[in-house]
């Protein structure tokens, strides 16, 4: 690379006030400040929707909302079941780990069948046309995380948390995802409840129970409370050899089977198995379990300041409907809520997935599939601690440099898993000059809503750069990638 393009591209980062994507080459380059939010949304209100509820727009999810309406568009999208999903089941054909059950599974390389549900989980959010079902998926993945590199037992039994758990009730009822996560062996192995017998509870699950998964820290329980819930879930563990190996289990021998207060909640002596499902259930449907929930969502989905009055509505969707989670998602996505929507950081997986969308990338199975998103921070399932990957802007904004090196490679066709070629992109669409080739990224990247100074800034560099316009498309095209614009959504 010569370094009159090294001196533009540095022009062009100057220009837009934030780094680009040539700083691979340009390491003397300071530190980027945290790229500033745009200064204001969408007001195409189909256009807010889409850029919430998908991992990234295409140009069909652009036309087929703008055909039926904002309303129809949302109903269809909360009723995954009725969608033809062939493409994306069709690309999952040869991951023989994704059915297998927990024996199946033993007999496979860990390593093998934890790498399968990543390219799978990826595989999906490229292609899937229920994007709301998969961003839902990544909602209650990261709300009941388990880092799946942990151990060889969870490489294996997250596999099957993902299909029982996560997949099966991601648009169910709270209450029943809470209870099919407490039985789930991924998560009883991960947060030891395993090994929660009476004489010696352990208060491992309880305690991330209440914090994490219901009531939150600030849910107004007490140290007594978490070793109530954890004598409730005695005996609750995993199959640990033979036939039913990395099963579910209920040892009544293990049950602590004496009287127990949670909270107001009263369970009599004798109570067994039903102690736990008992205490969930109250658990699940609890007011501070709303409220906490309903933050979730409306940070998630909505705003990371999230709205008190919008949590307030959600919170009680969420509990007039008994923890309907679509009931819950129609007062969420409403357009009413959905005027509200701020500024949120794309999170380096959703950019990820986002950048092969747009352009209809074909995503191939290779070794190392998640090696772009492991060198941005966020690969599917390693999150280390139990609360799942941060949702805030000021955590991921320091990792720009990556995503700039990302958008480079990925532009110049160095990504084996998804090799493209901007100049034959531009050459398809029929564009062989400056001014068009910036409208084709504009289209794909922005929905046409391109920012006046990021279109002249392209259009400059396009002009002024001492390459060739196919050489100078192909940076475009990376650089309208690694735009402060394009990190929002």
């Amino acid at each position: 690379m010569d370094v009159q393009w090294m001196l533009s591209r540095r022009q062009f980062v100057g220009t837009l006030g934030v780094g680009a994507a040539g700083a691979t080459v340009l390491g003397c380059l300071p530190a980027a400040p945290m790229p500033l939010p745009p200064s204001e949304m969408t007001s195409d209100i189909n256009l807010r929707l889409l850029n919430r509820i998908t991992f990234g727009p295409k140009t069909e999810d652009i036309a087929r909302i703008n055909e039926i309406g904002y309303e129809a568009f949302l109903e269809e999208q909360l009723s995954p079941e009725t969608m033809d999903d062939g493409e994306a089941e069709g690309r999952l054909f040869f991951l023989g780990s994704l059915n297998a059950d927990p024996q199946g599974l033993a007999g496979r390389n860990a390593n093998v069948v934890a790498g399968e549900l990543i390219a799978a989980t990826t595989i999906r959010a490229v292609y899937s046309k229920r994007q709301l079902f998969e961003r839902m998926v990544e909602f209650w993945t990261d709300h009941f995380s388990i880092n799946q590199s942990a151990g060889n037992e969870l490489r294996y039994l997250k596999t099957i948390d993902d299909r029982e758990v996560i997949r099966t009730h991601a648009l169910g009822y709270f209450r029943e995802l809470l209870r099919a996560s407490a039985k789930s062996p991924a998560m009883l192995l991960y947060l030891d409840n395993n090994s929660n017998v009476a004489g010696a509870p352990n208060e491992n699950y309880a305690r991330e129970a209440m914090e994490l998964h219901t009531l939150s820290v600030n849910g107004n329980y007490t140290q007594q409370d978490v070793e109530e819930l954890s004598r409730a879930l005695t005996g609750w563990t995993v199959v640990e050899e033979g036939r039913d190996r990395g099963r579910f289990i209920f040892r009544p021998e293990n049950h602590d089977d004496g009287p127990k207060q949670i909270l107001d909640l009263s369970l009599p002596a004798g109570g067994g198995i039903g102690d736990g499902e008992l205490a969930l259930d109250y658990l699940a449907r609890h007011p501070s379990t709303a409220s906490f929930i309903a933050t979730k969502l409306v940070q998630r989905f909505i705003s990371e300041n999230a709205p008190d009055g919008l949590v307030s509505e959600v919170a009680k969707a969420f509990s007039d409907s008994d923890g309907d989670i679509r009931a819950t998602l129609r007062v969420l996505l409403s357009q009413s809520a959905m005027a509200q929507a701020g500024p949120k950081f794309k999170r380096p997986f959703h950019l990820y997935v986002d950048a092969l969308r747009r352009v209809g990338a074909d995503l191939r199975i290779v070794p190392r599939l998640a090696r772009s998103m492991e060198i941005m921070g966020q690969v599917p399932f390693q999150w280390p601690a139990p609360n799942g990957y941060p949702d805030v802007a000021t955590y991921w904004a320091p990792g720009l440099l990556s995503r700039w090196n990302f958008a480079t490679n990925y532009s110049d066709g160095r990504l084996p898993e998804a090799r493209i070629d901007p100049r034959q992109i531009a050459d398809v669409n029929g564009v062989a000059d400056p001014e068009g080739v910036v409208a084709l990224w504009d289209q794909m990247f922005f929905g046409s809503e391109m920012p006046d100074g990021l279109r002249q800034a392209l259009l400059d560099y396009i002009n002024e750069a001492p390459n060739d316009n196919r050489r100078k498309f192909a940076e475009s095209f990376a650089l309208a990638m690694s735009s402060p614009e394009f990190q929002w959504y």
